[in-house]
């Protein structure tokens, strides 16, 4: 293609293989230590191209994201984190969770993070405790706890007196009334926000560093610490349809983290969710308000299409359902005990019990059994007249 006058010419080829791996799963994030109310975001590092992503942040909203590179996750309770990512292409799928990865802290730099939401915590400038802030900073910071009573209190104060100023605010920005603007090496009074919320800014010239200041916030959490309980309807849902799920804690809680236990979560209060795919998930919920968090779980037992239940006669009741020991069976008006016959049966059809009625008041013991669901057939004359799901549960 060309006649080099003088020099050299070399031909290089480039080939374009297909991919026909598998991916790898991998990736990092802007920070791993961020403030409560603070944000994180994730970058995908996974090899052999994949086409789907799922992620998974525990603690965080949202909780889940299926886009490559999800930003602004943000966390708002303190703790220690694991991040899961799932990848998938035509040639399989791989996952990796980093355990311990994102911890959430009561601590600030003023100009790396914007808001903290935590009942207490403390605020430093950029160059944290121990180091000095820099030239010509222009940074903002919000205090928005859910508590009440917020104060603000300095420990040390260090900044060029008359060019660098700490500028606050009882509100959230700006426009709200300027309770106080601070330069020099005095330590602040300390401050209290009539509002529930302060706003700090830090201004400096293009010349001199010092040490600049630490400060501490305090706020009293509103109401008792929750306690976190839900339950879900159906009791043993089949795939492919809606599970109800309800938010019972106690104590008012803000904010909800539900882990469906199929690497799917929600933030909702009582949320909806479908598996696909039977099995049995335990599921976490997370609740916390500004006095504390907590965690509670229960295992939910998924069924293959098919197992339906069946009574058009109203033959009989059960209760309760689920059952942990005993549970009481009344046969209807319809059905003659001694003509009757009852089978608990497992999800493959197997009878692992039979009972022979003596009256329309029917227990079934639950001590032989292993926990899960079963289906109640009750037979007439050696007719099915009517089949429930049954749930063992310890």
């Amino acid at each position: 293609c060309h006649i080099p006058v003088k020099g050299q010419v070399e031909d290089y080829m480039i080939y374009f293989i297909p991919n026909t791996l598998p991916p790898v799963a991998n990736f990092t994030s802007d920070v791993q230590m961020v403030p409560a109310g603070g944000y994180v975001n994730f970058y995908d590092l996974s090899q052999n191209a994949p086409a789907s992503w799922s992620w998974t942040f525990n603690g965080a909203n949202p909780g889940i994201s299926s886009t490559q590179n999800p930003v602004a996750i943000q966390y708002n309770i303190p703790g220690i984190y694991p991040v899961t990512l799932s990848v998938t292409n035509g040639f399989g799928s791989d996952a990796i969770t980093q355990t311990s990865y994102i911890q959430v802290v009561n601590s600030a730099n003023i100009c790396q993070a914007t808001t903290m939401t935590s009942a207490t915590g403390s605020i430093y400038d950029s160059g944290g405790p121990a180091g000095n802030y820099q030239d010509n900073e222009y940074c903002s910071f919000l205090i928005d706890p859910c508590g009440t009573n917020l104060s603000l209190s300095f420990s040390s104060f260090d900044l060029e007196d008359y060019f660098d100023y700490l500028y606050v605010y009882d509100g959230n920005s700006t426009a709200a009334p300027m309770v106080g603007f601070f330069t020099g090496n005095v330590v602040p009074p300390t401050i209290n926000s009539g509002s529930g919320q302060l706003f700090l800014l830090i201004n400096t010239d293009l010349s001199v560093t010092l040490p600049g200041f630490a400060a501490t916030f305090t706020s009293t959490p509103s109401g008792p610490a929750p306690a976190a309980a839900f339950t879900f309807s159906p009791a043993a849902p089949v795939i492919n349809s809606p599970v109800q799920f309800t938010d019972l804690s106690s104590s008012g809680p803000s904010m909800w983290y539900w882990n469906f236990g199929d690497m799917t979560t929600s933030n909702l209060q009582s949320p909806q969710h479908t598996y696909t795919a039977t099995g049995t998930y335990t599921v976490t919920l997370v609740v916390s308000n500004c006095a504390s968090s907590d965690t509670t779980t229960e295992e939910i037992m998924v069924i293959a299409v098919g197992l339906e239940e069946t009574d058009p006669q109203n033959s009989f009741t059960i209760s309760p359902n689920p059952f942990s020991t005993t549970a009481m069976v009344v046969l209807g008006d319809n059905i003659d005990p001694q003509s009757a016959r009852l089978e608990i049966c497992d999800l493959t059809g197997r009878t692992v019990q039979t009972i022979y009625p003596e009256s329309q008041n029917v227990p079934v013991q639950g001590e032989a059994l292993a926990q899960g669901v079963y289906f109640l057939r009750v037979y007439l004359k050696g007719s099915l007249t009517g089949n429930r799901k049954i749930i063992l549960q310890r």
